[in-house]
């Protein structure tokens, strides 16, 4: 049976979230909310996924552990999602070195978009994946919320582009 809930972290705002079967299909933010939201349904795998993000987003936990599943898709776009999820916390890779390390370098753009239509916001790390010449790439129409992402994990971003970041 599929679920679907939304949860709110403090200072950050509210997400949503749809699991099937105690596996997270879909994470989502959607965007800042003024006040609190409860949990809603009380799902286990909801509140397991709720605490997740909440202790990531402050800084408390590195890397998500949730039971997930990827959607059906061309293997290509599955590889260069499953290559994303292997990026350190605190560090970056560029689109075409991701294209590259899911086996086909010319494929920048691909990467791009494979990223832009990630369904597992934080799981599939995308906010890591940047343009060439450290320049911060899209993020859909959300450039601060990468930002303060890679911020979180120590990166520096400046004039549109990481300082910091160590390829990875």
């Amino acid at each position: 049976m599929r679920g679907r809930g939304s949860f709110f972290v403090h200072g950050w705002g509210l997400f949503h979230a749809i699991w099937e079967a105690d596996k997270l299909l879909f994470l989502n933010y959607a965007g800042y909310a003024p006040a609190p939201v409860p949990v809603v349904p009380p799902d286990p795998l909801l509140v397991e996924t709720a605490g997740q993000v909440e202790a990531y987003l402050h800084g408390k936990l590195l890397y998500l552990d949730l039971p997930h599943s990827l959607p059906q898709q061309p293997s290509f776009r599955y590889q260069l999602w499953r290559e994303a999820q292997a990026i350190p916390y605190g560090q970056v890779i560029s689109y075409g070195g991701l294209a590259a390390r899911a086996g086909n370098p010319r494929a920048a753009r691909a990467a791009g978009s494979a990223m832009c239509a990630n369904p597992l916001f934080l799981l599939v790390p995308c906010h890591r994946v940047i343009a060439a010449g450290n320049r911060l790439g899209g993020y859909g129409d959300r450039p601060q919320l990468k930002i303060r992402l890679l911020q979180l994990e120590g990166l520096t971003v400046q004039e549109g582009r990481v300082l910091n970041g160590k390829p990875s």
